[in-house]
């Protein structure tokens, strides 16, 4: 069993959970901090799709 792999495909899954609900906060309200806190989930998410294609590489 790949741990690498599961743990990766997890943590993309909870990152995109967290930019999914940024990204509604910014819908509801758009305020300086909800911006911030979609931008660092989207590069968030970013950095679990490179995690995700380091671990079907290997």
């Amino acid at each position: 069993m790949n741990y690498y792999w599961w743990g990766s495909w997890l943590f993309l899954f909870g990152s995109g959970l967290f930019t999914l609900d940024a990204f509604l906060l910014n819908l509801d309200q758009l305020t300086w901090r909800s911006f911030v806190y979609l931008l660092g989930c989207i590069l968030f998410t970013v950095g679990c799709v490179c995690f995700v294609l380091d671990s079907i590489k290997q």
